[in-house]
C-alpha cells in the first residue's frame, strides 16, 4: 500500500480526496518540485528546497510549513520502504480549494499539498549512442523560471515528439535554443561547455546548476550563453540534464541545422562528448561523498578516450550567484536582468540530513 502526503497527514494514497474547487485543478494554480533520492540521502536537497520556496514566492502561494518539505520526503520514503532503492519524490502545491473566480480566495484558504514517493530506476540500456530530438517553437509562457504545473505546451510538444519517433523536444525562442520539454540542454563547441542563461526563458535545474559547477571545478571551460539554431552546425555534441534521469547524449536532431545524424553514429568527424555520471561514492565515514566523472570523449572512428578525471564533493561547497544582463556582445539572450533565481547557489549536496 502506497503512502501519500496530504494536508498535513500521511495517508494510504488511494484515500486522498482533492476538492474539485481546488484551484490547482480550475487554474493549473500551483507550484511542484521533484527530488532524487540515492539508496540513503537525497540529492541537493537545499537546492530543491530553495527552488520550491522561489515558486511559492513567485504564485503568492502562502505555505507555512514550507521548512518541512525535507523532514515529509524522508518520512515518505521511510513508510514506502524505499530506503535502499533509488526514488523519486514528488511535491504539489496549490493555492487550495475556494468558488471558482479569477480572483484570489479572500479570505486565503489552506494550501492544498501533495506528495509521493516511488522507486526509480533509470533506463539507460540502448542510449550509449545517444537519442533523437525534435526541435519546436517555444509557445509556452514567459514566466519559465518558475516550476509550474501548468505544463500543456510542454506536454503537447513532448508527445508530439515521440508520437514521430523521437525522444526529446527542444524548444527555439526569437532563434534560440532555450530547453528541451523537461530538460535542460547543453551543448559542446571546439570543447567549451555552453548552456542558456538563467533568465525567465528556461527553469534553472538543479541537475544543470551542479553540472555547471563540476565542470568548472573540473577546469572545462563553461559559457552561460544562448545556442542559435542556425549556429547548430558548429556544435559537436549535444546532452541534456534533469533531476529524473541521467544525463544523456542526444544523438541527432530533425533539423537541417544540426550536424549530428539521428542514429547517433558519427565516423566522418571528430566529435566531443561532455558527460556528467552521478554516483554514490565509497562507503565509510561520517559524510558519503557522490564521485562526478567528466569525461571528455573523441568520437571518431577510434572513440578514443582522451581524458577522464574523477573527483569528489564535499559537503557545502558551492559558487556566487551572478547577474545576466540583456543581449549583449557575446549573444546572451535579451532578458529582464535579475539574481540567479535562489540567491546564494549553493552547489552540490552530496547528503541530506533531515531525519
Amino acid at each position: 500500500m502506497d503512502i501519500a502526503y496530504f494536508n498535513g497527514a500521511f495517508i494510504p494514497r488511494d484515500e486522498i480526496r482533492i476538492s474539485p474547487d481546488d484551484r490547482g485543478f480550475l487554474f493549473a494554480e500551483g507550484i511542484y518540485e521533484v527530488v532524487r533520492w540515492y539508496q540513503g540521502f537525497f540529492f541537493d536537497m537545499d537546492g530543491h528546497v530553495a527552488r520550491m520556496k522561489r515558486s511559492l514566492r513567485e504564485t503568492l502561494i502562502l505555505w507555512p510549513e514550507e521548512d518541512k518539505f525535507p523532514v515529509i520526503a524522508r518520512e515518505l520514503v521511510k513508510l514506502n520502504h524505499l530506503d535502499n532503492s533509488q526514488a523519486l519524490v514528488y511535491l504539489q502545491v496549490t493555492r487550495g480549494a475556494a468558488s471558482r473566480t479569477h480572483a484570489f480566495p479572500s479570505p486565503p484558504v489552506s494550501p492544498t499539498v501533495y506528495a509521493f514517493a516511488r522507486e526509480f530506476v533509470p533506463e539507460n540500456a540502448g542510449r550509449e549512442a545517444g537519442v533523437a530530438l525534435t526541435v519546436k517553437e517555444d509557445i509556452r509562457w514567459a514566466r519559465c523560471d518558475i516550476k509550474s504545473i501548468a505544463l500543456l505546451p510542454n506536454t503537447l510538444a513532448f508527445q508530439d515528439s515521440v508520437s514521430n519517433g523521437f525522444f526529446e523536444c527542444a524548444f527555439v525562442r526569437d532563434g534560440s535554443i532555450t530547453e528541451c520539454s523537461h530538460s535542460n540542454i547543453f551543448f559542446v563547441q571546439k570543447g567549451i561547455l555552453f548552456t542558456h542563461p538563467e533568465s525567465e526563458s528556461i527553469l534553472s535545474g538543479i541537475t544543470r546548476k551542479n553540472i555547471i559547477r563540476l565542470a568548472r571545478r573540473e577546469g572545462i571551460p563553461v559559457k552561460e550563453e544562448a545556442i542559435a539554431l542556425k549556429k547548430l552546425s558548429k556544435v559537436q555534441e549535444i546532452f541534456r540534464s534533469r533531476s529524473e534521469g541521467p544525463q544523456e547524449r542526444l544523438g541527432g536532431c530533425d533539423t537541417a541545422e544540426c550536424p549530428l545524424p539521428v542514429d547517433g553514429r558519427s565516423t566522418e568527424r571528430r566529435c566531443a562528448e561532455a558527460r556528467f555520471r552521478l554516483v554514490p561514492g565509497p562507503p565509510g565515514g561520517r559524510e558519503r561523498e557522490l564521485t562526478a566523472r567528466a569525461r571528455v570523449l573523441g568520437t571518431g572512428a577510434q572513440g578514443r578516450v582522451t581524458a577522464q578525471r574523477d573527483l569528489r564533493l564535499p559537503a557545502g561547497r558551492g559558487h556566487q550567484p551572478h547577474r545576466h544582463r540583456r543581449g549583449d556582445s557575446k549573444g546572451r539572450r535579451p532578458g529582464r536582468a535579475h539574481r540567479s533565481p535562489y540567491g546564494q547557489d549553493r552547489g552540490a549536496q552530496p547528503r541530506d540530513r533531515a531525519a
